[in-house]
């Protein structure tokens, strides 16, 4: 995959979550009216379902926006708002975020960071704790988690991505190759270490 298309893919899915973002968030706005003025009381079981459904599908929509959005020259993101979304989009599941990094933060490096949180995940089955931390040269998003299934051949993509395996990645691990194609284009190579103690990702 060319640069462009690295680039056609990232604008299309901040496309994709801007027309999203706003009828979900205006769905949610709708239910929080109902409340307000008690005409949600006779169902407010279900009325609770969607808004936590809203909530849900809004934070997911964030996330995605900066881990597959574009990526501006210059832009930067804070510490606390990464934080935030990890918080958000994690929230009612089997997993944990510790995001360490503080400070603005160019926004390239959080979305290779949100796509290696993606790639971790992907190895929990039963969820637990992901961190993220970042030091003077590297990211690292690592899990301890008892429980882990690493796929090697989807794995190898990260610091091999090829046209063969790439053809063989479903939407649910296509985290994997974008963030092999947006490191290379940074000039990271991408680092991986899964032993007893933890799987770790380097960035």
């Amino acid at each position: 995959m060319s640069d462009p298309s690295v680039a056609l893919a990232s604008l299309i899915g901040s496309r994709i979550c801007h027309d999203l973002v706003s009828p979900v968030g205006a769905i949610a706005n709708g239910i929080e009216l109902l409340g307000l003025s008690g005409g949600m009381a006779a169902g407010q079981e279900e009325t609770a379902l969607i808004s936590d459904s809203c909530r849900s599908a809004a934070a997911r929509i964030r996330f995605f926006r900066v881990a597959f959005g574009t990526a501006a020259a210059g832009q930067t993101m804070s510490g606390a708002e990464a934080r935030a979304i990890l918080r958000d989009v994690t929230r009612g599941t089997r997993l944990v975020a510790d995001w360490q990094a503080e400070d603005l933060i160019d926004r390239a490096e959080v979305q290779r960071a949100f796509l290696g949180f993606l790639c971790v995940e992907a190895a929990l089955p039963r969820g637990g704790a992901i961190r993220v931390a970042r030091d003077a040269s590297d990211w690292t998003v690592s899990s301890a988690a008892p429980e882990r299934r690493v796929d090697a051949a989807l794995w190898a993509l990260l610091s091999a991505p090829s046209p063969t395996a790439m053809a063989e990645v479903t939407p649910a691990q296509v985290q994997f190759p974008f963030l092999a194609l947006l490191s290379a284009r940074a000039g990271r190579t991408v680092r991986v270490a899964d032993d007893p103690a933890a799987l770790s990702v380097i960035l």
